[in-house]
């Protein structure tokens, strides 16, 4: 008989407790795994707020030192990153990794009950593996493939969860919640961009000029410059620092909300699959 029970933080969340048949295995495993997306957007959020902060503290990021020989100019950002923000960050990532576990497991709680234990979603970096681990599969992910014969291709037709595939983000976001996990918290930076070329001339006509069409990038030390005094900044340019994920394997340089965003997008569309494939 399937129960529900509140929330103590939310009247209007559910949680169904098992003691169930398959379909409502499968159905608890969906619905938990969209609370899993909806608390991520929690973190999210959390993450939004301290990008859009960094973004009213850093309109000017240019200091003119004239009292020093030679005069020191320094760009950059007035703090080092919010440890906070990647804190969010690394949540968010977890709960949207999660999901797909989440899933994975509704369909082994539903093969085989009693073979539960370290049920991971498929992931591989080439599809020539995908389809290995498939054809080659072992205890409860043989027991899933046979129980539920379209998981083959839920895995490697509809999901694509390897570099190349449709769900090369669902692999790089395993990647990004083992790195938050069990090395460090992610890697991420500061951008600075300006909305024309910013120029700054000495007054022996020694110039530096940082072109509109690129970006500073720093984990929050400063571009430090050395002119002669008295510099000046030629028609100051208006500065938008915003904040980039600077892993080296994954993401690399692109904005953390926008790649948030993508990644929820990503897993949604993988639970409507599910849903769409064995419900």
């Amino acid at each position: 008989m399937r129960r529900s029970i509140s929330s103590p933080s939310s009247s209007s969340v559910f949680l169904s407790v098992p003691d169930m048949a398959d379909s409502e295995i499968l159905h608890t495993a969906l619905e938990h795994s969209k609370f899993k997306i909806e608390w991520s957007k929690v973190h999210f959020d959390g993450v939004k707020n301290l990008v859009e902060q960094v973004a009213r503290d850093n309109v000017d990021v240019i200091t003119v030192n004239n009292d020093a020989q030679p005069a020191i100019v320094t760009i950059g950002p007035n703090q080092v990153m919010p440890a906070s923000l990647l804190m969010h960050l690394g949540d968010a990532i977890h709960n949207l990794n999660s999901v797909m576990d989440f899933l994975w497991s509704g369909l082994a709680r539903a093969s085989a009950p009693d073979k539960t234990s370290k049920v991971t979603f498929p992931r591989h970096e080439t599809r020539q593996n995908l389809e290995a681990a498939a054809i080659k599969s072992r205890g409860t992910d043989a027991v899933i493939h046979k129980a539920f014969p379209d998981a083959n291709l839920f895995i490697l037709d509809s999901v694509q969860p390897c570099l190349g595939g449709n769900g090369e983000s669902i692999w790089r976001l395993n990647k990004l919640d083992n790195i938050n996990k069990h090395r460090m918290l992610l890697l991420a930076a500061y951008t600075i961009s300006f909305d024309k070329d910013l120029v700054l001339v000495g007054s022996d006509h020694g110039r530096f000029t940082q072109s509109a069409g690129s970006a500073i990038q720093t984990q929050g030390h400063p571009l430090t410059i050395g002119l002669t005094p008295p510099v000046q900044i030629q028609d100051k340019p208006e500065a938008t620092t915003t904040v980039i994920f600077s892993e080296p394997d994954h993401f690399t340089g692109e904005p953390i909300l926008e790649t948030l965003v993508n990644l929820t997008q990503a897993t949604t569309e993988v639970v409507n699959l599910f849903e769409k494939t064995f419900l």
